[in-house]
């Protein structure tokens, strides 16, 4: 799998609007209430600290479990689920990773939840798509496609055109891949989701790279990179950097495989 497999996306199943970590700790130290709030807090806490301490993520999951067992709390455990699912899913373990993330979908589908079915079905299709199972990947990926569509969640369609693309990325179906890309970028341009547009960017520049069009690979990097730097995304900026790095060492092979060839 290809560098551009960094840039999908895991779906959380989120209740609460997005805070600062540190503010979202806080109130949860000062809130020893067993009850859906806690819950809610442990959930969005999880989901925000997987990139940056894996195994506090753990911590999380696991007293989310334990709270929504105590308190009969079905949503939690859907969410809990899932937040394993992630725990396992970047560990690198991906048989336990598919475990917990089918038994979230399953949560999901006895509440009701249209979020936590896209959820599932979509972090279940990256699963598959890790493991060399594309056409069972895009299954899950269309039907994750389908259910924002008809909730009308932009974002969530945005993220599964990007995920699709990658998969056509890694099938190496370059026109494809360039077709779902764009419709990403065309989204999260309009809705102004930076981070998504960013690794839009990144993703088509990339597959102008493959397809020998460095300028324009170049172009579109540089795009994403100073957006990135606007808006403080450091993971952003470094594959941006990373990208424009393979591509500089690439070109210098090339011009260096020239001159020995003319002699100049």
């Amino acid at each position: 799998i290809s560098i551009i497999f960094l840039l999908s996306h895991v779906y959380g199943i989120s209740s609460l609007p997005p805070q600062h970590t540190d503010s979202l700790i806080g109130i949860l130290e000062n809130r020893t209430i067993k009850d859906t709030v806690r819950a809610e807090l442990l959930n969005q806490i999880g989901y925000e600290t997987y990139t940056s301490d894996l195994e506090l993520t753990k911590i999380y999951a696991v007293e989310l479990l334990e709270l929504s067992k105590e308190i009969h709390y079905e949503e939690g455990l859907m969410k809990a689920y899932n937040l394993m699912g992630i725990y396992y899913d970047y560990k690198g373990e991906y048989t336990e990773a598919l475990e917990y993330y089918k038994l979230s979908l399953r949560k999901a589908e006895q509440v009701n939840s249209k979020s936590g079915i896209s959820a599932g079905l979509n972090n279940i299709g990256m699963i598959y798509e890790i493991l060399g199972n594309y056409p069972q990947a895009l299954n899950y990926y269309q039907k994750s496609l389908k259910i924002d569509l008809e909730r009308s969640d932009f974002k969530g369609v945005a993220n599964s055109y990007m995920n699709i693309g990658n998969l056509y990325e890694n099938l190496h179906d370059n026109t494809k891949a360039m077709y779902y890309y764009q419709k990403c970028l065309h989204i999260s341009d309009s809705l102004d989701i930076n981070k998504l547009k960013a690794y839009s960017l990144l993703n088509i520049g990339y597959v102008y790279n493959a397809s020998n069009e460095n300028d324009l690979a170049k172009e579109f990097y540089q795009e994403s990179l100073e957006i990135s730097q606007a808006n403080d995304q450091q993971e952003g900026i470094l594959l941006a950097c990373l990208m424009m790095g393979m591509l500089d060492k690439e070109e210098g092979r090339h011009s260096r495989a020239i001159e020995e060839r003319t002699g100049e």
